[in-house]
C-alpha cells in the first residue's frame, strides 16, 4: 500500500537525520544533555546524576558507559562524549531495525515505523531517556508477539528490561505491553511467556529501587517533577498548535476545492504548506524547544495507543477497509504533519547552533565576573537576549566545557539565575582528584563551581 510505504519511508528518513543532524548541531549537549555529555566527558556519570535516577539505568549503561569507556582507553575525552551522542541519536534507527527483523506479522513493524516518524521528531534534541524505552518497546512487542525459540524470549526479556528501566513511563509500557498479548493468535503460550521474560525487567527495577538511594536535594526536586509529568497543559505546545492549524488548513481547502484524489489532495497540501511558510517567515513568534521536554507526555501516552491499535491489526479483529480515495488524504496530511516537524525541528536547530557559538566565543574570551564567585567565571547574562528560550540554566556550565575544542575553555560561562546544583562539593572534588581524560583544569573550575553552592 502507498500509505504504509510512506511511513516506513518517512521512518527510515528520521532515523537517519536524527543522529546526522543531532552531531552536527550538538543536540545533545541541549538542556540536561550537557551534563551528561560532561559525565561522559568526566568518566562519572553516575555520580554527577544517574544515581538519582538508578531505575533508568538502561539509558546510562547503553549510552553514556560506552562513551566513558572509549574516553578512558583513547584518552580522548570528545570522543567519548561523541560516541554518546552517536549512540543516543542512533537508537531509534536501531530500534526500528530490530523491529522490522523480529516481527514475523508484517503488521507490527508498520505501527512501529508510525510510532518513529511521529513521535520522535516531537522530542528530538531533549536528552530523555525514555527516547531509548520508546527504541525498546517496539522490538520487545514485535518479539513477544510470536512465540518462538529460545533467542526470541532472551531477546524479548532484554528489550522489555531496557524499556523498564529507561525511565517510569517505560515500565509502564513492558507492563502493558504483556498484557497486550492476551489479544496474539497463540496467546495462551505468548503470555505465560511474555510474563516471565518481564520478570528479569521488574528484578532489575526493583533491585535498583532498593539498593541505590538517591541523594536527598535531587530526590525532593525530582518529586516534584515527576508531579508534572501527567499535567494535560504539556500536550499544548507551539508545535501541537501549529500542527492542528495546519491540517485544519489542509482540511478546509480540500472541502472548499471539492476535487478528489492526487489533484485536490496536492493542491490542499500546497496551500497548507503555503500557509506555514507565510507563518514562519513574517508572524511566528515562537521556539519549540523547551516544550520537546513536556511533548514527553504526549509521547508516554501515544506510544501504547498505537501498540493496542497493531495488535488488534496484527490479531484481526479490526480490518480497516479505506476507499481508494481516502488513501491520497492521508498521504497529504501525513505530508502536512512531517513538513510541521520538519520547519519547527530547523528552526530549533538553527538558533541552538547560533548559541552553542556564542558560549564558546564566551568561554574563550577574557571576559571574567568575579561577583560569581571566581575569578574564571563569567556571567551569561553576556549573551544575545534572542537565545533566552534556549538557556537551561542549571547547565549552562557544563555546555561551556562541552561546546570548546578540547574541552579546556579559560572560562566557565555560569547562569546568575541557577537555583539548582546538580552535584555536590565531595562528589566535584573526588572527581577533580582523579585520573580522567578530560583536563584537569576543566574538573578543578567545576568543582569549585559545585563547593560554591553545595557542601
Amino acid at each position: 500500500m502507498r500509505l504504509s510505504r510512506a511511513v516506513v519511508a518517512l521512518a527510515i528518513a528520521w532515523c537517519v537525520a536524527f543522529p546526522v543532524v543531532g552531531l552536527w548541531a550538538q543536540l545533545h549537549l541541549f538542556a540536561d544533555g550537557a551534563l551528561f555529555a560532561y559525565g561522559v566527558a568526566a568518566q562519572d556519570g553516575w555520580a554527577f546524576h544517574f544515581c538519582n535516577i538508578p531505575t533508568r539505568a538502561a539509558a546510562f549503561l547503553l549510552t553514556s558507559v560506552p562513551g566513558q569507556l572509549w574516553a578512558r582507553l583513547s584518552g580522548d575525552a570528545e570522543a567519548g562524549g561523541a560516541l554518546y551522542a552517536a549512540l543516543f541519536f542512533a537508537a531509534p534507527g536501531i530500534g526500528l531495525a530490530v523491529t522490522w527483523f523480529a516481527d514475523r506479522t508484517g503488521v507490527i513493524r508498520l505501527w512501529a515505523a508510525a510510532s518513529f516518524a511521529l513521535l520522535c521528531p516531537l522530542v528530538f534534541g531533549f536528552p530523555t531517556e525514555l527516547w531509548i524505552g520508546h527504541a525498546a518497546f517496539w522490538p520487545a512487542l514485535a518479539l513477544c508477539w510470536t512465540v518462538g525459540g529460545g533467542w526470541r524470549w532472551a531477546g524479548a526479556a532484554a528489550a522489555l528490561a531496557i524499556t523498564a528501566c529507561s525511565h517510569e513511563a517505560g515500565l509502564l509500557w513492558a507492563i502493558g505491553l504483556v498484557g497486550l498479548l492476551v489479544l496474539a493468535p497463540d496467546w495462551r503460550r505468548a503470555l505465560p511467556r511474555g510474563a516471565l521474560a518481564l520478570l528479569p525487567g521488574l528484578a532489575l527495577w526493583a533491585g535498583l529501587k532498593w539498593l541505590v538511594v538517591p541523594d536527598p536535594y535531587v530526590a525532593e526536586v525530582m518529586a516534584r517533577v515527576a508531579l508534572t509529568f501527567a499535567d494535560p497543559w504539556n500536550l499544548v505546545t507551539s508545535l501541537t498548535v501549529t500542527l492542528l492549524a495546519a491540517l485544519a488548513v489542509y482540511a478546509a481547502a480540500l472541502f472548499l476545492l471539492e476535487r478528489g484524489g492526487w489533484p485536490g489532495v496536492g493542491a490542499a497540501a500546497g496551500i497548507a504548506a503555503a500557509a506555514l511558510l507565510v507563518w514562519w517567515l513574517f508572524l511566528d513568534p515562537t521556539l519549540h524547544a523547551w516544550a520537546r521536554y513536556h511533548l514527553r507526555t504526549l509521547m508516554a501516552l501515544a506510544v501504547p495507543m498505537l501498540a493496542f491499535l497493531a495488535a488488534l491489526r496484527a490479531r484481526g479483529v479490526v480490518e480497516w477497509r479505506r476507499p481508494p480515495r481516502w488513501v491520497p488524504v492521508l498521504i497529504g496530511a501525513l505530508g502536512v504533519t512531517t513538513l510541521v516537524q520538519i520547519g519547527e525541528t530547523a528552526k530549533f536547530v538553527a538558533l541552538w547552533r547560533g548559541y552553542v557559538a556564542e558560549v564558546r566565543v564566551l568561554a574563550l574570551s577574557g571576559e571574567r565576573d568575579p561577583v560569581l564567585g571566581d575569578a574564571e567565571f563569567v556571567s551569561s547574562a553576556r549573551l544575545p537576549a534572542r537565545y533566552e528560550r534556549l538557556t537551561w540554566h542549571s547547565t549552562t556550565p557544563f555546555l561551556s566545557v562541552m561546546a570548546v575544542p578540547g574541552l579546556a575553555p579559560p572560562r566557565l560561562v555560569v547562569d546568575p539565575a541557577a537555583n539548582y546544583f546538580w552535584f555536590g562539593c565531595a562528589t566535584a572534588a573526588a572527581n577533580a582528584s582523579a585520573r580522567r581524560a578530560l583536563p584537569a583544569e576543566t574538573r578543578e573550575r567545576v568543582r569549585r563551581y559545585a563547593c560554591l553552592h553545595r557542601r
